[in-house]
């Protein structure tokens, strides 16, 4: 469950976060959609009470005439208003009934994708990941702290929380755990309590980001990142060139003026 909540590269877990929270806007959506359903749903009401008297009075008279207290000329004559009356008014119902669908549909795609994007979110809130802050208390001190994955730890010149890797005991301990006493085998944890945890913010997990990719080389090879017009790039080359490109969501690479798997 928590695989999908740590991220090695901070800017993949900033991408995801920006694709979820651009559905909390629906909440709002929903909500005006909810309150004009329900407003159809009290007229929906409404025109169903004034067509109850109105059906009453077509099925006496038809009951008149199946009696043979009026002939069925006298019948037309009497039920043609009411008739009139009647379609009117199911011609109400028929259209409030339509729209009231429309919006349910409606309700129901929009929270398809606004009720996983708000679990999603507010999963940060309660449980540890990597490039949480966290609060804790351990033997009556209470201490604030971002996780970190090491190699970024080393390589960070400045932050105004203090670092602590997913790697070393106290993150271990407190990785993949949520708000409350933490349980770990470990005496030396026997008190320890995570009181408060959410994500570093954009700004932070962007510097973060770039932090990490220095970080990320290989023989004569390194990151460099690179912003384009529409989407960010990574390059891959040697030092001191860029060869090769690497789109950051289908990590395909091709050469400058090709096209990575996303558009080919």
């Amino acid at each position: 469950m928590t695989d999908k909540y740590n991220f090695s590269d901070p800017h993949d877990l900033l991408d995801q976060l920006i694709d979820h929270r651009r559905y909390l806007d629906y909440e709002k959506k929903i909500e005006l959609l909810t309150m004009e359903m329900n407003k159809n749903v009290g007229e929906l009401k409404t025109q169903r009470e004034l067509k109850a008297p109105i059906d009453l009075e077509i099925t006496q008279l038809r009951s008149r005439q199946e009696s043979g207290f009026i002939d069925r000329f006298k019948y037309r004559e009497l039920s043609r208003g009411v008739r009139q009356k009647q379609s009117e008014i199911d011609e109400k119902i028929h259209k409030l009934q339509t729209d009231n669908d429309q919006f349910a549909t409606k309700i129901y795609q929009l929270k398809k994708l606004f009720e996983p994007a708000r679990e999603y979110l507010n999963t940060f809130k309660s449980l540890v990941v990597t490039y949480s802050i966290v609060t804790v208390s351990q033997n009556g001190k209470v201490s604030s702290y971002m996780l970190v994955p090491d190699a970024l730890r080393q390589a960070c010149s400045e932050s105004d929380v203090v670092l602590l890797a997913t790697n070393s005991g106290l993150g271990a301990a407190i990785l993949n755990q949520r708000i409350g006493k933490v349980d770990s085998p470990q005496n030396k944890f026997g008190d320890l309590e995570i009181l408060h945890t959410d994500l570093a913010d954009n700004a932070t997990l962007e510097y973060l980001s770039d932090v990490y990719l220095s970080t990320q080389q290989a023989g004569g090879y390194q990151f460099v990142k690179h912003v384009g017009n529409e989407e960010s790039f990574r390059r891959w080359g040697f030092k001191g060139q860029n060869n090769y490109i690497q789109c950051t969501k289908c990590r395909s690479m091709y050469p400058p003026g090709s096209l990575c798997k996303c558009h080919s």
